[in-house]
């Protein structure tokens, strides 16, 4: 991910290998049914991750990441890519590890 200070506008852009997660949940309630109850899950959740080699572990990272149970259905789109024409994509198992290296923005949707 290319990275640059907006408090510092003449430093360098920095290529960092971190992506962002975000949580969204389809609906209208802002929480989702957690692993840890005492600590509900918001939409706004945005964390800095490192992109795991396969598609199973990244579904596993965002159950950890977000405290999400195992049941839960999640479904893995990213709109970052100039072929989505900022319409939120599908990523696929199959096609994960293809796009890996270009995936800096992934939202982790709760169906």
């Amino acid at each position: 991910m290319k990275i640059k200070s907006k408090l510092s506008p003449n430093s360098p852009v920095e290529d960092i290998p971190v992506s962002i997660l975000v949580l969204a949940r389809i609906g209208r309630d802002p929480y989702i049914i957690t692993s840890e109850p005492q600590h509900p899950a918001k939409i706004s959740g945005h964390t800095f991750v490192h992109l795991p080699e396969t598609f199973q572990a990244l579904v596993n990272l965002a159950r950890i990441t977000f405290h999400l149970h195992e049941n839960i259905q999640l479904r893995i789109t990213t709109d970052n890519l100039d072929v989505c024409h900022n319409a939120p994509v599908h990523i696929t198992e199959d096609v994960y590890g293809s796009l890996r290296d270009v995936l800096d923005y992934l939202r982790v949707e709760v169906q």
